[in-house]
C-alpha cells in the first residue's frame, strides 16, 4: 500500500486538476447546461400532469401518494408519459456524468495524459461498463436510503413500550448510532465500487467484493477522508435551499461549483486513494 496522507492526496490531486482546468470548467459549464434545462424540462411536465400541486405535501404519506395517482387517471395521458420519460432521461443522464467523471479521475490519477483520442477511447469504455454502473449504483443507493429511513422510522414505537421517557431515550440514541456506524461502514467499505467497475471491467456485484476487501480494516480513515472532501459539495447542496437550481443563477451558482468544480475534485482526490489502496 502508497502513502495514505491526505495532505498528499490533496496535493497531487490540485495539481492535477489545476493541468486540465479546461477540461473541467468546459465539461462543468456542458453540464450545468443541460442539469438545468433538464430541471426545467421536467418542472414543465411534473407541472402539466399535477405533481406540483401534490408535492408541498409529503409524498411519503400513503394517503397522498395513493391521491396522486388517482388524481392522474383525469389528466391527458400525454403529460404523463412525458414527466415519467424525461424523469427517466434526466437520471440516466446524471449516471452518465458520474461514470465519466470516475473514468476521467482514474485516467488522470494514473498519470495518463488526456487527448482528444484518449477521451473518446474513454467514452466508449463508459458506453460499455454504464449498465452496470447504474444497476450497482441503485444498489447501493436503496441500501443507503433504506438504512437512512430505518435510523428514524423503528424509534416511533418506543412510546408504546413500558419504560420511562429516559429509558426510551437512550434506548433511541443508542440505536441511532448503531444505524450510523453500520451505514457509514457499508459506505465506506463500498465506496470505490465504480473506479473497480471502470478499471478492473467486472461484474457490480463483484466490484462491491473487490472494494470491502480493498479497504478491509482501514475503512474508518476511507470514512473520515470522504468527509472531508465532501464537505463542501454538502455546502453547496445546502445553498440550494436558498439559490434554487431552475433559476438560471442559482444553476451557475450551485450546479457549477457541484459538477464543475468540487465533484470533480473530489473524485480525483478519492481516485488518488484507491490507488494508495490498490
Amino acid at each position: 500500500m502508497k502513502n495514505f496522507s491526505l495532505p498528499i492526496i490533496l496535493r497531487k490531486a490540485a495539481s492535477q486538476y489545476y493541468a486540465y482546468l479546461w477540461l473541467y470548467l468546459g465539461l462543468g459549464v456542458l453540464v450545468t447546461f443541460i442539469g438545468w434545462l433538464g430541471h426545467a424540462v421536467t418542472s414543465y411536465f411534473s407541472d402539466r400532469c399535477g405533481y406540483l400541486a401534490f408535492r408541498p405535501l409529503s409524498l411519503d404519506s400513503v394517503d397522498i401518494l395513493v391521491t396522486y395517482i388517482s388524481r392522474l387517471i383525469h389528466f391527458h395521458p400525454l403529460w404523463l408519459v412525458g414527466f415519467v420519460i424525461v424523469c427517466a432521461v434526466a437520471k440516466l443522464v446524471e449516471f452518465a456524468c458520474q461514470c465519466s467523471v470516475y473514468a476521467l479521475a482514474l485516467q488522470i490519477s494514473s498519470g495518463s495524459s488526456i487527448t482528444r483520442k484518449s477521451f473518446v477511447v474513454l467514452i466508449k469504455h463508459v458506453g460499455a461498463v454504464f449498465v452496470r454502473y447504474v444497476l450497482a449504483t441503485i444498489f447501493y443507493g436503496t441500501i443507503i436510503a433504506f438504512t437512512l429511513r430505518s435510523i428514524v422510522t423503528p424509534w416511533s414505537f418506543l412510546s408504546f413500550l413500558p419504560f420511562s421517557s429516559a429509558v426510551k431515550s437512550g434506548i433511541a440514541v443508542v440505536g441511532t448510532l448503531v444505524f450510523v456506524c453500520a451505514l457509514v461502514r457499508y459506505v465506506s467499505l463500498n465506496y470505490f465500487y465504480p473506479y473497480i467497475l471502470l478499471e478492473k471491467n467486472i461484474g457490480a456485484w463483484e466490484s462491491f467484493q473487490h472494494s470491502q476487501e480493498m479497504v478491509g480494516f482501514r475503512w474508518k480513515k476511507v470514512a473520515v477522508l470522504a468527509a472531508l472532501l465532501f464537505a463542501p459539495l454538502v455546502n453547496v447542496w445546502s445553498l440550494s435551499l436558498y439559490f434554487p437550481t431552475e433559476w438560471f443563477g442559482g444553476a451557475v451558482l450551485c450546479g457549477f461549483l457541484s459538477v464543475g468544480i468540487i465533484a470533480p475534485f473530489t473524485a480525483l482526490a478519492m481516485a488518488h486513494v484507491y490507488r494508495s489502496l490498490v
